[in-house]
C-alpha cells in the first residue's frame, strides 16, 4: 500500500492554522514567502470526486489566482462530451489552505467550475449548493441556515476486490475485529476487539483507532475544519464518526468535501483505509451522513417556539414536511448509490419509516432532546449517505425545506407523525400502514422523475440535468449491478 508521511510527528508541535490572504496579489507574495512547492486548483465532480490541476509556483499568476485555467472536462460524469469538453477552473480564495496530508508543501484551492468563456456552468456542484442556499433565504424570508454534519465511516487494515467474469470477491479485514480474536496476523494478540454492532463510544484499548482519529482531527484544524467531536460508532470493525460544528451552508458543503479528502489521505498514511461506503460489512451497522439544521438571526434560532410540539415553530414544521415529503425523490441523490439501499435494515439505527419525533433514532427527522432551546433549536435529517457529492447531497436537502416553508407542509397532516415510539416494537400491521423509503436506487430515481419540482422550479437544476443523472445512474450503476451474479447466489444456489 502506498502511503504519505503521518502526521503524527507534525501533530505533536501543533502549529497553528496558518493565515492565508484571499487577494491576489497578497496570495502570490504569501506563496512565496511560506515557500509553498505545489499550487492545486481542485473541483468536484457530480459522483463527489475531487479532481486537481497541479502548478509550481512560478506558473501561478494574477490572472490564475483571478480568471482560473482552462480544463477539458469530457470525462467527468454528466458534464460535456469530447467535443466540448473546454471548461474554466475559476479559484475561490478564500477556501485555500495548507494541505496537512502531503510531503510536499502545497496550496489547495477549491474552485468553481465555470464555461470556457467564464459564464456560470450550471452544472457545478458549488453553484448548485449556492442556488439552494438562495432559495430557501428567499422563501424564509429571514434567517441564515446553519448546518452541522454528522460523518460515519469505516476503516479497516485490508480490502480486497475483483469484479470479472471469472470472480466476484470481496475480502475485507480489521485489527480490532472480533473475527481476529484468535489470530496472529498482528503479532501477538491484545485480546482487544469489538464484535457486532458493540463499538458505540468504545474507549482504548478496545478502540484501535483513536489516534487515526486524532491525527484526522488535527489535520482537520490545520485546514479550517471545525470539529465537535469524534468517537467510534457502533460498527465493530472500524466505524467511526466524526462530528462537525454549525456552520452557513456553504461552508460546511466545503468541509465535507474536504472532510473527505483528509479523512482518506491521513488514513492511508496509518497504513489504513478509510471508505464511505453506506454498507461495506453484511450484518454491520452502515454509514449515514446526518444533518443538524435550523435558521438563525443574531443568537435565537427560527425554529424555536415555546410551548408547541418539541418547542418547533412553524418554519421547522414546514421544512420538516417538505423533507419527509420528497424523502423518496431526494434519496436519489442525497442515497445515490446501489449499496446505499442496503443500509437501511430494521435495528442497525438507520430509518426506513419517513416520519418525525422527538429524541426518536428510529425516525427518518429526529428533534434532539438536548437542543431544545430558543438558541439551540434544531432538526436532524437522518437519511443522507456520504457516499456521493456532499454539495448536491445539501443543496437537495435545502431545496425540501425550501419547499415545504413555501408551500407550508404540514408533517401532521401529511401523515409523518410525530410518532415518539421504536417503530421497530410496533405490530407489523401498523408499521405497513407508515410511509416508508424506496427499497432501492431504481426506485429511488422512479421517484425523482416523478418528483423534482421542488429542485427544478426555480433554477437549483434544470429538467436536463435530472435526465441526465437517472440515465447516468441506470446506465452505470443499477443496470450493471442487476445483471452480475452475486456471491451468495452461489451459497444459495450452487449445488441445486
Amino acid at each position: 500500500m502506498t502511503m504519505v508521511p503521518s502526521p503524527d510527528s507534525r501533530r505533536r508541535e501543533a502549529p497553528l492554522p496558518a493565515v492565508i490572504p484571499d487577494t491576489p496579489v497578497q496570495l502570490l507574495s504569501w506563496i512565496r514567502d511560506a515557500g509553498v512547492e505545489m499550487v492545486n486548483l481542485r473541483v468536484t465532480d457530480l459522483n463527489g470526486l475531487t479532481r486537481q490541476l497541479s502548478f509550481p509556483p512560478s506558473a501561478v499568476d494574477e490572472e490564475l489566482l483571478t480568471a482560473g485555467t482552462g480544463a477539458g472536462m469530457s470525462n467527468y460524469p454528466g458534464y460535456r462530451t469530447i467535443e466540448a469538453s473546454d471548461m474554466r477552473m475559476v479559484p475561490d480564495l478564500p477556501t485555500a489552505f495548507l494541505d496537512p496530508s502531503t510531503e510536499t508543501k502545497t496550496l489547495d484551492i477549491l474552485c468553481t467550475i465555470r464555461n470556457a468563456d467564464g459564464s456560470e456552468f450550471s452544472r457545478c456542484p458549488r453553484s448548485i449548493l449556492r442556488r439552494a442556499v438562495e432559495r430557501l433565504s428567499a422563501v424564509a424570508g429571514k434567517g441564515r441556515l446553519m448546518v452541522l454534519p454528522e460523518l460515519e465511516f469505516y476503516v479497516f487494515d485490508d480490502v480486497r476486490y475483483a469484479s470479472a467474469q471469472d470472480r466476484q470477491t470481496v475480502v475485507i479485514d480489521a485489527e480490532e475485529a472480533s473475527w481476529n480474536s484468535d489470530s496472529d496476523e498482528w503479532g501477538p494478540n491484545s485480546g482487544y476487539h469489538l464484535g457486532r454492532a458493540v463499538g458505540q463510544h468504545a474507549a482504548p484499548p478496545r478502540d484501535h483507532l483513536y489516534e487515526l482519529r486524532a491525527d484526522i482531527v488535527w489535520a482537520l484544524g490545520q485546514c479550517g475544519v471545525p470539529v465537535k467531536y469524534h468517537h467510534h460508532e457502533l460498527g465493530g470493525p472500524g466505524q467511526v464518526e466524526i462530528e462537525f460544528r454549525f456552520e452557513p451552508a456553504l461552508l460546511a458543503g466545503d468541509h465535507m468535501q474536504m472532510a473527505k479528502d483528509v479523512i482518506k489521505s491521513v488514513a492511508l498514511s496509518h497504513g489504513k483505509t478509510a471508505t464511505f461506503m453506506p454498507k461495506p460489512l453484511h450484518d454491520e451497522a452502515g454509514n449515514g451522513m446526518h444533518f443538524h439544521l435550523y435558521l438563525k438571526e443574531g443568537d435565537r434560532s427560527l425554529f424555536y417556539e415555546e410551548g408547541t410540539y418539541a418547542s418547533l415553530s412553524e418554519p421547522a414544521l414546514y421544512a420538516i414536511g417538505g423533507l419527509l415529503q420528497h424523502t423518496p425523490a431526494m434519496m436519489a441523490i442525497c442515497n445515490p448509490s446501489t449499496n446505499s439501499f442496503r443500509r437501511f435494515a430494521p435495528g442497525l439505527a438507520a430509518p426506513v419509516h419517513l416520519f418525525f419525533g422527538l429524541a426518536n433514532r428510529s425516525a427518518a427527522l429526529r428533534i434532539p432532546a438536548y437542543g431544545i432551546s430558543p438558541t439551540a433549536q434544531r432538526i436532524e435529517y437522518r437519511m443522507a449517505d456520504p457516499i456521493g457529492n456532499p454539495y448536491l447531497t445539501l443543496a437537495t436537502v435545502i431545496a425540501a425545506m425550501a419547499d415545504g416553508i413555501e408551500k407550508r407542509m404540514s408533517p401532521k397532516e401529511l401523515g409523518f407523525g410525530p410518532f415518539d415510539v421504536n417503530v421497530y416494537t410496533l405490530p407489523e400491521a401498523e408499521r405497513a400502514a407508515m410511509k416508508q423509503a424506496p427499497t432501492s436506487l431504481q426506485l429511488a430515481l422512479e421517484a425523482l422523475r416523478e418528483d423534482h419540482d421542488f429542485l427544478t422550479a426555480t433554477g437549483i437544476v434544470d429538467e436536463a440535468f435530472v435526465d441526465d443523472w437517472v440515465d447516468l445512474k441506470m446506465r452505470n450503476e443499477v443496470g450493471p449491478m442487476a445483471v452480475r451474479p452475486h456471491p451468495y447466489e452461489f451459497a444459495l444456489y450452487y449445488d441445486r
